[in-house]
């Protein structure tokens, strides 16, 4: 496996940087499927990746996963699960990638993001502020008192986007922080209206996100 594995100074959460988008993709798909998948017959449940991708396809018209996903995120208890025997046999690719993280330290606590080579800095942050969401009690109560569930119903352009794009809506709020915070632009290319709001609401939600990032060693 040439996937590399870092552990942040932020302690629990754990940094693996593929060479490749697709290799990144790949290793993480059933990882990440199983910790928040639209679908109840993958979320948290015993599934092969023939079963995925077939249902995949059914929805999405074809195969795209490898090139529709280029950074993730999910915690370490789903790694444990895996461990356990939770998400079923696991390819060479997926059984290197666990063990990896396993001997680095990781445990029930941790969180692991995923970015490739040439990922932007934007996708970092944006997955960066998911494991924060997770790990860090503060900056979770700061951000949920920011958006409050106000902000569900108010963007529900944004809400649209993530239930058309495979996210399940227990992750919405959390997802939610991290597409205002960093990608108003990815957001604005699929229909979503930018306003002075929601630019306003991104300047206050990445400050927070800098507030926190340096704060905590």
């Amino acid at each position: 496996m040439r996937m590399k594995i870092h552990k942040t100074k932020h302690g629990k959460i754990f940094h693996a940087v593929g060479e490749t988008q697709k290799e990144l993709a790949s290793a993480f798909l059933r990882f990440q499927e199983y910790y928040e998948s639209p679908n109840d017959s993958f979320r948290g449940k015993k599934f092969s990746l023939d079963e995925y991708k077939t249902w995949y396809t059914k929805v999405f018209g074809e195969f795209t996963y490898y090139e529709d996903w280029d950074a993730f995120n999910v915690p370490g208890k789903v790694i444990i699960d895996a461990s356990n025997g939770l998400l079923g046999s696991l390819s060479q690719e997926e059984f290197d990638f666990m063990s990896t993280l396993l001997i680095a330290g990781l445990d029930d606590d941790s969180y692991v993001i995923g970015t490739y080579d040439e990922s932007p800095e934007s996708d970092f942050k944006h997955e960066f502020a998911h494991a924060m969401y997770a790990t860090n009690a503060a900056y979770k109560e700061a951000v949920s008192l920011v958006l409050g569930t106000v902000y569900l119903p108010k963007y529900n352009l944004i809400i649209d986007y993530f239930r058309n794009s495979n996210y399940h809506d227990e992750v919405f709020l959390d997802e939610l922080n991290s597409y205002v915070a960093f990608d108003l632009d990815h957001l604005a290319l699929n229909g979503v209206e930018i306003t002075d709001e929601l630019k306003e609401l991104s300047f206050v939600l990445q400050k927070l996100f800098e507030i926190n990032y340096e704060a905590i060693s």
